[in-house]
């Protein structure tokens, strides 16, 4: 087995021969400043207590969310299945934040790790260094005074649908009473109709110059389930 490897570089590379222009071919060549890593190997140091377990493209995607979460913004980052050649078809990402193309992220491709003898897969990502990490200004934000609510809602949709759609329509809908959102429970298998899968998400609901009610909070909740039924086939689970 490869000893553990980790190496980040700052590379300097001509715009044109990157993968970063794989789909902007009126661009012309120029100087592009590239943050670049890879890393192979077991995903702790090796101990008595556990069998070494080889990283994967989950460890290394928390990793760079982490990362590029350093400059700040409110922007999520999103990864888009996609692969340059140089990357498994199907295990690379097209990385983007607020729309806008921050680079590639995968692991290796098969024909490559063959060639190279290596035991496991390497994980890689390249990504524009000046677009990824553009320091964003702190603004103010005021803090309500008043009580926020909270409401669960379980459904189900297709199992291609992301967090990303849900997260984008429910904010959409929620508007500004919406001040959280998370997934704390994604599940498949007996019970749930194939091609589908449960979801849980609960919303933190707050207003600025008032205390909710359950009546607003029940109201929110509705027009979020009616636009997700609509939009992304969700289901309310009974």
């Amino acid at each position: 087995m490869e000893a553990n490897f980790q190496l980040f570089l700052i590379l300097i590379a001509v715009l044109a021969g990157t993968a970063l222009l794989a789909r902007r071919i009126d661009v012309a060549p120029a100087i592009l400043l590239l943050l670049a890593g890879i890393a192979l190997g077991s995903r702790a140091p090796e101990q008595w207590g556990s069998a070494a377990t080889p990283l994967d493209f989950y460890d290394v995607k928390g990793d760079l969310e982490a990362l590029l979460a350093l400059a700040g913004g409110k922007e999520q980052v999103l990864f888009e299945p996609a692969a340059p050649g140089y990357l498994h078809p199907g295990r690379g990402a097209r990385i983007l934040r607020g729309g806008v193309d921050l680079g590639y992220f995968g692991e290796l491709h098969p024909g490559l790790v063959r060639a190279l003898e290596l035991t496991y897969a390497p994980m890689l990502f390249e990504v524009d260094f000046s677009t990824a990490f553009r320091a964003n200004l702190a603004q103010f934000r005021e803090v309500s005074r008043f009580p926020h609510i909270r409401r669960d809602i379980s459904f189900t949709v297709p199992i291609d649908v992301t967090f990303a759609a849900l997260s984008e329509r429910v904010s959409v809908t929620a508007g500004r009473l919406l001040q959280q959102l998370s997934a704390f429970d994604v599940y498949q298998g007996k019970g749930v109709e194939l091609g589908r899968k449960s979801i849980a998400l609960g919303l933190i609901l707050q207003d600025l110059s008032r205390t909710l009610t359950d009546d607003d909070a029940d109201r929110v909740v509705q027009a979020v389930m009616q636009d997700l039924s609509s939009n992304l086939d969700a289901r309310i689970r009974e």
